[in-house]
């Protein structure tokens, strides 16, 4: 690369050098570090990005307004085994006191151990799909939350039933496509058993106006009206059987690694069935 043999221009040492596959046969004749150079106007923007990724990022998870609070979080990743090193750098997600990670597309040849996040349990792992990519749910907890698996589906249709703090949870991957009488069939068989869901969480492949038969045949609430998918698709959602004894208040975020945004729910117990005070998030609902 001759410096001399060309007008150096913002930028250009950089596309010259990230067309080179292989050092062992780069020689740089008549270089001054002067022909590195840099667009003023690329400057400044990069600064404005960092400054506006750094306002966005804030850990709203993190605050909690009770010590009795939890945070539940649900995330379609497809493929944790991409992404694992994202899902280790996401801090929202990692301040989840709960956190299920779905599409993760792991077969029973991953190793457990290089999906370990750090100060989380493994409560439970349905893999995916062995042939091809798809399905695969994976569900953490903080190492001090007190937990049991009531059951569990790993056909069609993956979910996972947990008591998380005496909070029933119900954690659901239905695969696109999937027939509405089959989802019903499903609700149908939780709340006709001992341990009735207190939350669903999931990735339904459904819009709310789809989910309208369900949620109001067993009296749900859904807690998520945004848009969940870079397709502008309102298929994410968090569904609450109301309580007395609880208060709740959803978000969703955008993730940037996924096309999928990640939903949130905060879940407060009440005292002495009093709400207690939330704190002013961007909440798309709060009860």
């Amino acid at each position: 690369m001759d410096g001399k043999r060309r007008t150096v221009e913002n930028g250009l040492f950089y596309v010259a050098i990230t067309r080179i596959r292989s050092s062992n046969h780069l020689h740089l004749k008549n270089f001054n570090e002067s022909y590195i150079r840099i667009s003023a106007q690329v400057s400044q923007e990069m600064k404005r990005l960092r400054s506006k990724l750094y306002d966005y990022c804030e850990t709203p998870l993190r605050i909690k307004t009770h010590k009795k609070e939890i945070s539940i979080s649900y995330l379609n990743i497809s493929s944790l085994r991409k992404h694992i090193n994202d899902l280790k750098s996401d801090f929202n997600l990692l301040d989840s006191t709960v956190l299920c990670i779905a599409e993760t597309w792991l077969r029973p040849s991953d190793s457990g151990p290089n999906y370990y996040l750090e100060n989380f349990n493994i409560l439970e792992r349905l893999d995916g799909l062995i042939q091809t990519n798809g399905k695969g749910l994976l569900l953490y907890s903080k190492s001090n939350i007190r937990y049991s698996i009531y059951n569990s589906g790993n056909d069609e249709i993956q979910w996972i039933m947990a008591n998380i703090d005496d909070l029933i949870c119900c954690f659901v991957y239905f695969p696109p496509g999937t027939a509405l009488y089959m989802m019903s069939d499903l609700f149908l068989s939780w709340f006709n058993s001992q341990t009735v869901p207190d939350l669903i969480i999931g990735d339904f492949n459904k819009s709310t106006a789809e989910m309208e038969v369900l949620s109001s045949k067993y009296s749900l609430l859904c807690l998520t009206e945004s848009k969940t998918t870079r397709g502008s698709r309102d298929i994410d959602h968090i569904f609450w059987r109301k309580s007395d004894h609880m208060s709740v208040s959803a978000q969703v975020y955008n993730v940037f690694y996924s096309d999928h945004d990640a939903v949130s729910v905060r879940v407060e117990k009440r005292e002495n069935s009093m709400l207690l005070c939330n704190v002013e998030l961007p909440t798309d609902v709060i009860i």
